[in-house]
């Protein structure tokens, strides 16, 4: 048997809706030869690229701490899965109270023009969050290959926003969470310095049925000449062909990326990248470092800012570029 909790919570002096709390994971793991079952508040992830993770619907994002999507709230859910040494895994999970994505306020970085209400959200199922939802998950590696295929019935965890008005008179925006069928692929292969992936989705419920792709690859450069660096090149492209009222930042973007390992005894690690808009020229840059200090300790720092062209749904952000630094410690 197995139990991890961890807890999360935040105060904002200035954004209401960034001061929260949650249970990221609250989990019993109980295992039986080829068998686990598993039942609480629980994280999983699906996704192989660097730039997006379009298969990975199970756990909500947590939008007010990190808007690229990476961070995610725990979810209620009763799990089982079966290994098999020649099949792979076959992974079962059933989930309830999905829970809503909250977005910064108005005085909250980065935000959008008009506010998000999460009060006067709306759900297409009768059940509302309560709605029962269920998902399997194949996943499998062989000679160089790792994939997964996995399909999602029920609430969705990205909401369209229409704009309406509150009880108080303002424009705001209103979330709609409807049901949806989400058919996903994940595929990875690895030969030599060489990493190709790609992510894939096909979903119907939210309008017209669309799908989605994220692809490219990783080539690292090891013990560059002759020392303990290992540098990385990543290219990848996204796709979205949905044409909604769904928020997608990246619908027909190029990210490239480097990747700098110093193969040290902290772990130190750099990850510097961008998104360029192959539509308008629009650039997204991040960068992110790592370190550990010490058996304990760890040192975060992350930066983001956008350079939009007019149009583009970048340019809400254009004033919103931030650098975060963070102090772990481990025990």
């Amino acid at each position: 048997m197995n139990f991890e909790l961890i807890l999360f919570g935040r105060v904002d002096q200035h954004d209401r809706n960034r001061t929260h709390g949650d249970i990221r994971e609250a989990f019993f793991e109980l295992f039986f030869n080829e068998w686990t079952f598993g039942f609480g508040i629980h994280k999983v992830f699906w996704g192989v690229t660097e730039s997006r993770h379009i298969v990975d619907i199970i756990n909500q994002s947590d939008l007010v701490e990190d808007f690229d999507t990476q961070i995610k709230l725990g979810q209620a859910m009763i799990t089982t899965s079966y290994t098999h040494d020649k099949a792979g895994i076959f992974s079962l999970y059933v989930m309830s109270w999905a829970r809503p994505l909250v977005f910064p306020g108005p005085f909250g970085r980065p935000t959008l023009p008009i506010p998000v209400d999460n009060d006067i959200r709306i759900y297409e199922s009768p059940l509302n969050a309560g709605q029962i939802d269920v998902s399997f998950r194949w996943s499998h590696s062989m000679a160089g290959f790792d994939w997964g295929l996995s399909y999602f019935f029920g609430t969705t965890r990205e909401p369209q926003l229409f704009p309406t008005t509150n009880s108080a008179g303002f424009l705001v925006l209103q979330p709609v969470y409807e049901l949806i069928h989400q058919g996903g692929l994940d595929a990875q292969y690895t030969v030599e310095g060489w990493l190709l992936k790609a992510e894939a989705i096909v979903r119907g419920g939210q309008g017209p049925t669309f799908g989605a792709v994220t692809g490219g690859f990783e080539y690292t450069f090891y013990q560059v000449s002759g020392s303990i660096v290992d540098i990385g090149l990543i290219l990848e492209y996204s796709y979205d062909g949905r044409d909604n009222e769904t928020f997608i930042v990246f619908e027909n973007d190029f990210f490239t990326g480097m990747r700098l390992s110093l193969s040290d005894v902290g772990s130190t690690e750099f990850l510097l990248g961008s998104f360029v808009d192959a539509k308008d020229g629009s650039v997204l840059v991040s960068a992110e470092a790592a370190r550990r200090f010490g058996e304990n300790w760890k040192i975060l720092l992350e930066g983001v800012g956008y350079i939009p062209q007019r149009g583009n749904v970048l340019q809400f952000f254009r004033n919103d570029a931030y650098i975060k630094f963070d102090i772990e410690y481990h025990y």
